[in-house]
C-alpha cells in the first residue's frame, strides 16, 4: 500500500494563496504591441483578490508602478532581472500547510544556454533572492527545470513533459529525473506526458511547416497542454479530427495531444482513483507578420539555428502566436485566462474564447473568470500563467 503523502510538497495552484509574483516588463516583442499594457490589465484584476509581489528593475520604475496601483496589496521588490517569465525562474514553493520553502532549480535559459552564461545565472538567482526577502529557507533541487513544466495537485501527484525535462537535463535518464522530481516536489507519482504542441517547440530548430517561425518558446511546457483544476480533475488541450485535417501543424498537434490523453486516461492518483479528464480546445494556428525593428524579429535573426538555417534578414516573416487556453492562472476567487481573438485573427478563435471561458466557469464555479487579451506576451513565447508565480498561504 502507498504511504501517506510526505510533507512538505509542491503547492497546488488552486489552494489558498498569499501572493502572486510577477516582474515588471522591460521590453516589448513587437513594436506598438505593449507588454506593459497587458501587465497592467492583469495586475488590476489580481489586486481585487490577492497580494501582488512585483519585481522592478529600478527606483524610477517602482515609483511609476506605485502611481499606477496605489494599493496596499501591491508590494514592490527591486531585484536584478530582465525577463518577465516569473513562472519559470521565479520561486517554486513547497508547503506543509504551516510553513513554506523555496525549491531552488537550476536554470539554463529554457535550454538555449549553459547554466554558467550571464543571463542564466542572473535569473537562476532570483528564487533564492526572493526566499531571502521572505526570510524562508531554500532547498536545492539538483537538476534544471522551469515552473511552467511542473503541475502539482497538492495530493502527491505531479505532471511534467518528458521532452522538456530530457532536453534540459541531457546528462540524466528519465528514471533519474523521475526520482529527483518525486524527492524534491514531495510527490509519490509523476505523470509523464510525451510532448507539447508544435507552436511551443524549440525555436532554434528553425521554422515549422509553412516557413513559420516560433518566438522564444519553451519546447513544450505543461502549462500549454494539461493542468490540474483540482486534486482529481485534469483539463487537457484537444485538437479535433476535423481541425487536424486543415493543416499539417494541427495534424501533428492532434497526434501529440491524443498520445498525451492516453497517458492521462491511464493515470491514477495516490489513492488508486482515475482522474476526471476535461478537454479544452486548442487555439487555431494564429500567425503574425514580424519585421526588422520588432524586438523578437531582431533577436531571432541572430540566433544560431540547429540544424543550420539562414534567417531571411531584412524581410518580413510569419511568426506563430504561442497561445493556449491552458495557460490560465488560478488564484483566490479568480481565474485569469486568454482572450485570443482580435480583428484579423482566425474567426474560430472568437468561438473558442467563449468556449474556454465556459469550461473554466464549470471547473471553477466559485471564482470570477476574466479573459484578458494576451497578444503581446503570446508573441514572446508565453501567456498569463508564464508571467505569474503563486505563493501559498500558510497557517491560519
Amino acid at each position: 500500500s502507498l504511504l501517506a503523502v510526505p510533507a512538505p510538497q509542491a503547492a497546488a495552484e488552486f489552494d489558498p494563496q498569499r501572493a502572486v509574483w510577477m516582474s515588471w516588463p522591460t521590453y516589448e516583442h513587437k513594436k506598438g504591441v505593449s507588454v506593459e499594457r497587458t501587465t497592467i490589465a492583469i495586475v488590476r484584476e489580481l489586486l481585487r483578490n490577492v497580494t501582488v509581489e512585483m519585481l522592478v528593475p529600478s527606483d524610477r520604475v517602482a515609483a511609476k508602478v506605485r502611481r499606477l496601483f496605489p494599493s496596499k496589496r501591491l508590494s514592490l521588490r527591486k531585484l536584478d532581472y530582465s525577463e518577465i517569465w516569473m513562472r519559470d525562474f521565479g520561486p517554486s514553493f513547497l508547503t506543509d500547510g504551516q510553513r513554506t520553502t523555496v525549491l531552488d532549480f537550476g536554470f539554463n535559459y529554457w535550454g538555449y544556454e549553459t547554466p554558467d552564461q550571464p543571463s542564466s545565472r542572473q535569473h537562476e538567482a532570483i528564487d533564492r533572492s526572493i526566499a531571502k526577502l521572505l526570510r524562508i529557507s531554500t532547498r536545492t533541487a539538483g537538476f534544471i527545470g522551469e515552473g511552467g513544466d511542473r503541475e502539482a495537485n497538492g495530493d502527491g501527484v505531479a505532471m511534467l513533459c518528458e521532452a522538456v525535462e530530457r532536453q534540459r537535463n541531457p546528462g540524466l535518464t528519465l528514471v533519474q529525473i523521475d526520482e529527483k522530481v518525486r524527492a524534491t516536489l514531495g510527490v509519490q507519482k509523476v505523470i509523464w506526458l510525451k510532448q507539447g504542441v508544435v507552436e511551443d517547440g524549440l525555436f532554434f530548430a528553425g521554422p515549422i511547416a509553412g516557413n513559420v517561425y516560433l518566438p522564444a518558446t519553451t519546447g513544450g511546457h505543461m502549462d500549454n497542454i494539461a493542468r490540474f483544476a483540482d486534486r482529481r480533475t485534469i483539463v487537457a488541450a484537444e485538437v479535433t479530427a476535423a481541425e487536424a485535417a486543415q493543416n499539417p501543424i494541427a495534424k501533428e498537434n492532434r497526434r501529440r495531444l491524443e498520445a498525451n490523453d492516453q497517458v492521462l486516461a491511464a493515470a491514477t492518483d495516490i489513492h488508486g482513483q482515475k482522474f476526471r479528464i476535461v478537454r479544452m480546445p486548442a487555439p487555431d494556428l494564429h500567425l503574425e507578420t514580424m519585421r526588422p525593428g520588432d524586438p523578437m524579429y531582431d533577436f531571432l535573426a541572430d540566433v544560431k539555428y540547429r540544424p543550420a538555417h539562414r534567417f531571411p534578414k531584412g524581410k518580413p516573416v510569419k511568426f506563430a502566436h504561442a497561445a493556449s487556453y491552458l495557460n490560465f492562472l488560478v488564484t483566490n476567487g479568480l481565474v485569469l485566462t486568454s482572450k485570443l481573438y482580435r480583428p484579423g485573427a482566425p474567426l474560430a478563435l472568437k468561438r473558442k474564447d467563449a468556449e474556454s471561458v465556459a469550461i473554466l466557469r464549470k471547473l471553477f464555479p466559485a471564482r470570477r473568470i476574466v479573459a484578458i487579451p494576451t497578444r503581446s506576451i503570446n508573441l514572446g513565447g508565453g501567456g498569463i500563467h508564464c508571467i505569474t508565480a503563486h505563493e501559498p498561504k500558510v497557517g491560519n
